[in-house]
């Protein structure tokens, strides 16, 4: 209770001395924004976790990286080819799957974020 007080009094003096700061509440659109921009930090964080669960799953079997960049089109063949047990094998299709999946998603937010920068309707 009796920090209640003094903090109200505290903030009534800061006031009165005009050095309480005022707060700014963003816009709807700049708000929609940062969602997507947020939501777009996501999809990277959950698309850098896929990726390296795929090489985790290669690094169990014993399996080194052929080519130094796995996602592209150059790095698909040597993922398409592996000979794997039917656990790794599930594992490894799946967050394939799923890799996909987040590069489309983003993508498509990607392209809505920068609509919106350019003022374009989205």
């Amino acid at each position: 209770m009796k920090n209640d007080e003094r903090d109200d009094q505290d903030l009534a003096a800061m006031l009165r001395l005009g050095r309480l700061s005022e707060g700014w509440i963003a816009p709807p659109e700049i708000r929609e924004l940062r969602e997507l921009v947020r939501y777009r930090c996501s999809l990277g964080r959950h698309r850098t976790s896929a990726k390296a669960q795929i090489h985790a799953v290669m690094a169990k079997n014993g399996i080194l990286p052929v080519v130094a960049e796995l996602w592209g089109p150059i790095g698909q063949a040597p993922l398409d080819s592996l000979e794997l047990g039917a656990a790794y094998a599930l594992r490894l299709g799946s967050r394939r799957e799923l890799l996909a999946h987040h590069e489309r998603e983003i993508t498509k937010v990607d392209a809505q974020i920068h609509h919106r920068l350019r003022g374009e309707p989205g």
